[in-house]
């Protein structure tokens, strides 16, 4: 627990982070691992901001493109992550944890709605 991972080649930007339940791993070459100083930063935080926009236009202005997209460990470890204490960043976890159960929660309705509306359509005509 507590490594991170981001993709350097083909998806630059790409990332993931270690769980328990992943049990034993080795990480692939094409990935660049971090061991993140956990009272400093979560896993979690890093994974959610690495899906901001804000991460992914900096991703975009840093990689080089070629053959195949790619960026280094160096460029990845001058990225300035928003640094907010451990408290906070518990917090904001909890936070969009529960929103994604809850957009999880609606389009599962909204699912059952569509199907509901099509055979109501295939009864009718």
């Amino acid at each position: 627990y507590g490594d991170f991972l981001l993709a350097r080649t083909a998806d630059p930007g790409r990332s993931y982070y270690y769980k328990v339940k992943d049990g034993r791993c080795t990480h692939a070459g094409y990935l660049i691992k971090f061991r993140l100083d956990l009272e400093k930063i979560l896993p979690e935080y890093l994974y959610f901001y690495s899906q901001t926009k804000e991460f992914k236009i900096w991703i975009n202005q840093t990689t080089r493109t070629g053959t195949i997209s790619n960026i280094n460990a160096q460029e990845f470890s001058n990225m300035k992550v928003p640094f907010v204490d451990i408290s906070i960043q518990k917090k904001s976890i909890e936070n969009i944890i529960s929103n994604y159960n809850k957009l999880k929660i609606l389009k599962s309705k909204i699912k059952s709605s569509q199907s509901l509306q099509k055979s109501l359509i295939n009864q009718i005509f």
